[in-house]
């Protein structure tokens, strides 16, 4: 977890080819089940589970850090990357930064791309990044 937020990471153990697509089209299903998720039975009016989603590609350091509750954790630019991705989406939008956009769209063209928001990084400027809705 990041704070309130999961991260899911593809090609880890087994770098593949088509790695960003699949993380692509996880993020499209968790999309698809959370607008399908009432928040409460009791409660419908509360509406459904909102989900924002980043996306980010890249190399990541891996360690298992603690003694009395060791966790498996990821570090590096590209989860601080994915992260601020996901905190600049819009509810039941992926937000794909420029790497995982055109790897993904070499391997299967992607529809419903249109023109997302990154806040400037004093690391890189400004960004164009992508919202995502659908292959």
């Amino acid at each position: 977890t990041i704070g309130d937020a999961y991260m899911c990471v593809g090609g880890l153990a087994e770098p593949q080819e088509d790695q960003a697509v699949r993380v692509c089209l996880f993020a499209l299903n968790v999309l698809n089940a959370a607008a399908s998720t009432v928040v409460s039975n009791d409660h419908p009016d509360l509406g459904c589970v909102q989900v924002r989603v980043g996306i980010h590609a890249g190399s990541v350091i891996a360690s298992v850090v603690g003694d009395l509750n060791p966790r498996y954790c990821l570090f590096g630019d590209t989860v601080n990357t994915a992260s601020r991705m996901e905190s600049n989406s819009e509810c039941y939008m992926i937000n794909l930064s420029p790497r995982p956009t055109s790897t993904s769209s070499s391997k299967r063209p992607m529809r419903g791309l249109s023109p997302g928001v990154f806040s400037t990084s004093r690391e890189r400027g400004n960004w164009s990044a992508s919202f995502w809705t659908s292959l």
